[in-house]
């Protein structure tokens, strides 16, 4: 899948947010959140945008993306939440949140 330079800063953005938000970020999620950049091939500089950009224009980014890319999108949202081997709650409902304000969820229905 082929993602823009900004598409991909809004990856790294709710990866971000989605690691972070239990209050913990275990090195099984960062060793996930590394092996997705690079998939991604993700150079320096759009990471660090992704660290810069604030996650409400990310879900905008993302509500913009076709419907194939936010498939994508959810997909490694949710390897990056499985990675420690525990789903916190924090997580699902910051997936969840995710999901609606993107229309992710419509497209699993």
């Amino acid at each position: 899948m082929a993602f823009t330079r900004e598409e991909k800063a809004a990856i790294v953005s709710l990866i971000i947010e989605m690691i972070n938000c239990d209050g913990s970020v275990t090195y099984e999620e960062l060793i996930a959140t590394n092996v997705i950049v690079r998939e991604l091939d993700m150079d320096h500089d759009t990471f660090n945008m992704g660290i810069r950009l604030k996650p409400e224009h990310a879900i905008a980014l993302v509500a913009r993306m076709d419907d194939k890319k936010k498939i994508a999108v959810g997909k490694l949202l949710t390897r990056a939440i499985d990675a420690d081997g525990k789903v916190e709650m924090q997580e699902l409902a910051l997936l969840g949140t995710i999901c609606r304000a993107t229309g992710i969820d419509a497209l699993l229905k």
